[in-house]
């Protein structure tokens, strides 16, 4: 979520599709085409997944480079100051989802789950992220972990990333159902591998061609095969329960969710990497402006998302229906993303004294 001085066009591009995907599940109108490229949110791994490791990738590239330079203070301020933006959106879009659901009790549409209790103890839960309603639902864990983060860079420059990633894993292992537990090892694997970018590159650099063609796609084709083999399992044994729910849960990061999360976006990252000017050249004009300015869009499609469930809430298995809603929205979304990026670049050239 943040502005790289030397970006990686591969991470905005992988950025920019996880969230088109996020949208069209959440809106959930299938079937109707966009489900081949998002598949529903129903596999053993989910574009969540992916923006959760990215995110912590460039928090790791971005203020680990500043801790690098010896600049630990300067990078735990920023930190500390995301932080306090999302807290500030996470419960701003909370309370108004929730008041909205309460102006709107009873239309067809309306998110189910927001609590109707007094404001004030509505205003505590909110503030204190016992409570989250509407479609945004993934602020209040980058309110944390943004806040946790300078700790983790800290002991990286000590040369103590073993600690990082156990301390990871086992409060992952005790997450229970507590969400923030279960999706932050997702976050710090991907700090971790951030932080240490500049020494996997350096490592991809001095390896052969064929010896780079040979990792990139044999780790895409084991992630294919993974997702080829998740389409045969649901095929025939469905989408949940038993060991399907203990292995691949979504919202608790079961173990096979979170090992397939992490090949599912090396496999993306390598072969997007591996094809990076053709993929921007193609997709570009599509990713892009949503990828690089991630937290607006995940807000502003949040607001999309309410729309659409209002205005068409009874689902409906006319492809051609499904198609159009989600073509809508995707536009939409894009239109607001094209001219958001176009109006940052304006203001960061007018800041800049150039115009």
């Amino acid at each position: 979520m943040e502005r790289l001085s030397r970006r990686i066009i591969t991470l905005d591009l992988l950025r920019g599709y996880f969230l088109w995907v996020i949208l069209v599940d959440h809106i959930y109108r299938f079937p109707g085409f966009f489900e081949i490229f998002t598949g529903k949110g129903l596999l053993w791994a989910s574009a969540a997944d992916g923006f959760f490791i990215e995110s912590g990738i460039l928090v790791g590239i971005i203020r680990g480079r500043e801790v690098r330079a010896g600049n630990f203070k300067l990078a735990w301020k920023r930190l500390w100051l995301r932080s306090l933006l999302l807290y500030a959106w996470s419960v701003g879009l909370t309370l108004l989802f929730t008041f909205l659901a309460w102006w709107l009790s009873g239309v067809p549409g309306i998110k189910p789950g927001a609590e109707h209790i007094p404001v004030l103890q509505l205003l505590w839960k909110t503030l204190t992220f016992q409570y989250s309603y509407g479609w945004t639902d993934f602020l209040p864990y980058y309110t944390v972990y943004m806040v946790i983060s300078p700790l983790a860079l800290w002991l990286m420059s000590k040369k103590q990333a073993w600690l990082v990633i156990l301390a990871a894993l086992i409060a992952w292992f005790y997450r229970g159902h507590n969400p923030f537990l279960a999706w932050e090892a997702l976050f710090f694997i991907g700090l971790t591998a951030g932080y240490y970018f500049s020494e996997w590159e350096s490592f991809w650099q001095k390896i052969t061609i064929s010896a780079q063609r040979w990792l990139r796609w044999s780790i895409a084709g084991l992630a294919a095969g993974i997702l080829v083999t998740n389409v045969v399992v649901k095929h025939f044994y469905g989408y949940e329960g038993g060991w399907l729910t203990f292995w691949f849960d979504k919202w608790t990061v079961a173990p096979g969710h979170l090992i397939v999360g992490l090949i599912w976006f090396a496999g993306l990252y390598l072969l997007v990497r591996g094809l990076e000017p053709i993929m921007t050249k193609i997709t570009g004009w599509f990713l892009l402006p949503a990828g690089r300015n991630s937290l607006a869009t995940y807000i502003f499609q949040s607001f999309i998302i309410v729309g659409v469930n209002l205005l068409w809430p009874y689902p409906s298995n006319n492809f051609w229906t499904n198609f159009s809603i989600n073509l809508v929205a995707i536009v939409v979304v894009w239109l607001f993303t094209y001219f958001y990026n176009h109006w940052r670049k304006i203001r960061h050239l007018s800041v800049s004294g150039v115009t």
